[in-house]
Formats: C-alpha cells, sequence, structure tokens
C-alpha cells in the first residue's frame, strides 16, 4: 500500500477564530469570524444542530441557530472538506 502525504497550510487553510454572541438564550443569529472561509461551500455545526447560514464572506459567516437546551455546545465549521472549530 502507498503512503500518503499531508501538509497544513496556513496560507490557503480556512479557520474559524471567534463567534459573537458567545451565549444565546433562543433563536439567535450567530456571527463567526474567521480566515480563508468560502461562502458557497460553508457549514457550520453547533452541538448535532446544522446553523442555516443568512450571509457570508471570506471572513464572515451570519447564520441563525434554533433553540438548544441548556448546556455547553462545541461548534464545527466545515469549508471545503477543513474541519476547524475555534474552541
Amino acid at each position: 500500500m502507498n503512503a500518503c502525504a499531508f501538509t497544513w497550510s496556513t496560507t490557503i487553510t480556512p479557520s474559524l477564530v471567534s463567534v459573537t454572541p458567545t451565549t444565546i438564550t433562543g433563536a439567535e443569529l450567530l456571527t463567526f469570524t474567521g480566515e480563508k472561509l468560502d461562502p458557497l461551500r460553508s457549514i457550520i455545526s453547533i452541538g448535532d444542530q446544522t446553523c442555516t447560514i443568512i450571509s457570508a464572506s471570506n471572513a464572515t459567516i451570519e447564520c441563525r441557530i434554533n433553540p438548544l437546551p441548556v448546556g455547553n455546545y462545541s461548534i464545527f465549521g466545515l469549508v471545503e472538506g477543513s474541519i476547524d472549530s475555534p474552541g
């Protein structure tokens, strides 16, 4: 079997940097900032719920999340097959 090699390049790799607000109390519009985002191929999930993207650019994504039960949730972003989390 042949080996594969992967290179992590910060010059092309998308990343999520922050989200506002950091606390929600119901359905909420969230703004994510990052770098090298793809407005046509971005997906944001909070817990197991996908955030509906309202607008997006190479540096920001605004999406609406439905109410979630009280708790702490992981945030995941998928852009062109690359996964990142702001924390």
